[in-house]
């Protein structure tokens, strides 16, 4: 769902493309790019062992920036200082968050097996992280990647990234198919968002709906772009285009999905995706039952925000 043009290179072709070239093993890295810092910051959030206290934090992240330092994975000299810096600010929060939630649901359960047939399509999977207070079941998640747009005060719905939502959409459309739904949780770096289950038939109507789309995608790309597609559906063509394109007056910093390597090799505008066969039909029916689900089983909460135990009888 999140890039099906990139699953029939990889999956049927073998091919799978990137961005760049990768440094010699021998580089001393002097700076880092967006997947080296997600990465990075995904270690550093990532739970070993007993969570410390709150009030622990800081050293934590102090000592896991320090280890990688020692291991040559960070930039040398002043850009690393600023590196620690940003992310001891800005992570110290989320892994608080994470922490604070999983003792709200401090009850550790066995992960879920979902086997299910869709259509000629068989999906295996397992369902993990799955905790609770007593009363609900959740699933709890964490990711180093912003939910939001751009920086905000007060994140909100309007300005999530429906995109990074994907994975979690899959999986409780899986588990709601399985009728053992559990509410998600997703702790990002800037933003908490909660995801409700989806009805039992709903949610088997649109698996097969999307087992068919991906035996379709394994025969021939499918003429769809993921954020291009989202854009389209919540700013029309112009947004869309913007999205695929990037602006007219491109700047280094220009985020432009076009830039994306299997994408580039079958549009080279969005002009060529537009007008490709199918192009709209395809995209309604991946992307308008999670827009959908969105708009009516989410809610988003800061970082901070108290979780109040819920009442039993």
């Amino acid at each position: 769902m999140s890039q099906p043009v990139k699953q029939f290179f990889g999956r049927r072709l073998g091919v799978w493309f990137r961005n760049e070239a990768l440094a010699g093993a021998d580089d001393e890295p002097f700076a880092l790019d967006a997947l080296e810092e997600y990465k990075i910051c995904e270690l550093l959030l990532a739970d070993s062992g007993p969570f410390e206290e709150l009030d622990a934090v800081l050293a934590r992240l102090d000592a896991g920036i320090e280890r990688l330092r020692r291991e040559g994975r960070l930039p040398i000299g002043h850009a690393s200082e600023k590196l620690r810096e940003l992310w001891v600010a800005e992570l110290a929060p989320v892994r608080r968050a994470w922490i604070t939630l999983n003792q709200h649901f401090p009850h550790i359960h066995e992960r879920q097996r979902i086997s299910l047939q869709c259509g000629a399509q068989a999906i295996e999977d397992w369902i993990d992280q799955i905790r609770s207070d007593g009363a609900e079941e959740v699933c709890l998640s964490l990711t180093p990647s912003r939910l939001q747009v751009e920086k905000r005060a007060l994140p909100t719905k309007k300005h999530l990234r429906v995109e990074k939502l994907i994975p979690l959409f899959v999986r409780q459309l899986l588990a709601s198919a399985e009728a053992r739904p559990v509410t998600c949780y997703l702790v990002g770096r800037d933003s908490i968002v909660r995801l409700s289950s989806i009805d039992q038939a709903s949610a088997r109507e649109q698996l097969h709906a999307l087992a068919a789309l991906w035996r379709q995608g394994m025969d021939a790309p499918l003429p769809t772009a993921c954020k291009t597609a989202l854009a389209r559906f919540g700013g029309g063509a112009a947004r869309a285009k913007l999205t695929y394109d990037g602006p007219e007056i491109a700047t280094g910093n220009a985020i432009r999905e076009k830039d994306e390597p299997c994408l580039a090799r079958m549009w080279g505008n969005y002009a060529e995706l537009e007008a490709e066969p199918g192009h709209e039909d395809v995209s309604t029916r991946l992307y308008q039952p999670l827009l959908e689900w969105v708009a009516s089983s989410v809610e988003v909460f800061p970082l901070d925000h108290a979780f109040h135990p819920v009442a039993t009888a």
